[in-house]
């Protein structure tokens, strides 16, 4: 099952390629803005606060639902930055439960920081009820996006120093999700068609979805970046779609991509535009905001240290969303501080193992219970395995070929397909994925 845009809606049968390989790291800054790229249409009505309790239907969405859109202001010409200051569409909602930010929008740039975020995407409500889908920028190697979830599809947050996986540290991690998802340590950016799932179409590295909300933040990067390109003729139409997203709260999938079919293959398109560095490079980084991000702010916030525990909330996070009520990591988190009992302050070593075995039984266990995740129980596993041996930094090799009934009785045998990663002998910076073999 590939994770994304439905990840919080449930398990879906079918689904994209969502994992990542151990090719892609954080750079200094987001595309640099030029012209913006696109003109905002007009949402379904004003903004109102958020209620709480609706569950995100785009990746890890946060609770409390959007107002609806209103009339967006128009784009502006992008002056420049990193986090990008062209146009952004007009579509319906506002970031986490607020129905306005209470910052008037003149450019993705000045809106940012205006919020006062600089890095990730979300569709955010103006200080006059328009609707925005901004690109806020992405953060240098070594930070990581301290990010907001929303029911918009999207996360905006601030980078923040430490606290991240180093570069081989999370090669290592994005290998094993793409492992997990796609039998392959090798990212595919190109994937994009329609699965069926009602989410319009699911695309690249962790299927970015046409109809929840976080697609349109990849492409509003690209139009940034590259105006002009391939993608941006799409963008009147993903302004639609959205307005009709955020207008539901974020809990109404919109599966149509007729709007899209109008106007040329949108899948094709997609496949060309994975062939450019800037539009690879605009994945990771809403991938950094809306998922790596997210977890590495959960770890933060427990004050846990190791490596291990950032890449089992970061899968975690990839496969099953923020804040669906059964399911989602922060019911996980709770159930595992339930099941850990009290740590220190700061927690120990023993602490944090003592609390990653916890959750990694509690997500195990979540999984074997759901007929779509049941079979998928080995990445559950893998980090136990991991955690057994101590393997806190990633630093040993690791060879996937572990199984959930050897961990816990009466859950499902077999493993993923094996590999074996290792850090490169020839650049501590990178690591290294080969197919079999066996760890010393």
């Amino acid at each position: 099952m590939g994770p994304g845009c439905g990840s919080d809606e449930g398990p879906q049968p079918g689904g994209g390629p969502s994992g990542s390989s151990g090719s892609s790291t954080s750079t200094s800054s987001g595309p640099s803005a030029t012209t913006g790229s696109s003109t905002a249409t007009t949402g379904s009505g004003s903004g109102t606060a958020g209620s709480s309790g609706s569950t995100g239907a785009g990746a890890g969405g946060s609770t409390g639902s959007g107002g609806a859109g209103s009339s967006g202001a128009a784009g502006a010409d992008g002056s420049g930055g990193a986090g990008g200051a062209g146009g952004s569409s007009g579509a319906g909602g506002s970031a986490g439960s607020a129905g306005s930010s209470g910052c008037a929008y003149q450019s993705d740039s000045q809106f940012c920081a205006c919020i006062g975020k600089n890095c990730g995407g979300d569709t955010i409500a103006d200080s006059a009820g328009g609707y925005h889908s901004v690109y806020c920028g992405a953060c240098a190697a070594g930070q990581y996006c301290s990010a907001t979830p929303s029911v918009n599809g999207g996360a905006v947050g601030s980078c923040q120093n430490g606290g991240a996986l180093t570069s081989a540290q999370k090669q290592k991690a994005e290998m094993l999700t793409s492992i997990w998802e796609n039998d392959t340590p090798t990212i595919d950016y190109t994937y994009s068609e329609n699965i069926r799932d009602n989410r319009g179409y699911t695309s690249g590295r962790a299927g970015f979805c046409t109809g929840t909300g976080d697609a349109i933040i990849v492409v509003e990067c690209y139009d940034l970046a590259k105006p002009g390109n391939v993608m941006q003729k799409y963008m009147p139409a993903l302004v639609k779609i959205q307005a009709k997203f955020v207008a539901s709260g974020g809990t109404v999938l919109q599966g149509s991509t007729a709007d899209l079919d109008a106007i040329g293959s949108y899948t094709k398109d997609w496949g060309t535009a994975a062939g450019d560095a800037v539009f690879r490079a605009c994945q990771d980084y809403v991938v950094d905001a809306v998922y790596y991000g997210v977890a590495m702010k959960h770890v933060a916030s427990k004050k846990f240290t190791t490596a291990l525990t950032r890449a089992a909330l970061y899968d975690a996070q990839i496969n099953q969303g923020e804040t669906d009520p059964k399911f989602g990591v922060v019911k996980m988190m709770s159930m595992a501080d339930a099941q850990a009992g009290a740590l220190g302050n700061p927690p120990t070593i023993a602490d944090e193992d003592k609390w990653l075995a916890a959750f990694l039984y509690v997500r195990a266990t979540i999984m074997k219970n759901d007929s779509t995740w049941r079979t998928n129980t080995y990445r559950c596993a893998n980090y136990e395995k991991l955690r057994l041996a101590k393997n806190w930094d990633l630093g040993a090799c690791i060879l996937t070929n572990a199984q959930s009934s050897t961990y816990w009785s009466g859950y499902p045998s077999g493993s993923s397909s094996v590999f074996k990663i290792v850090t490169d002998p020839t650049d501590p910076n990178k690591a290294r994925a080969t197919s079999g073999g066996s760890c010393p």
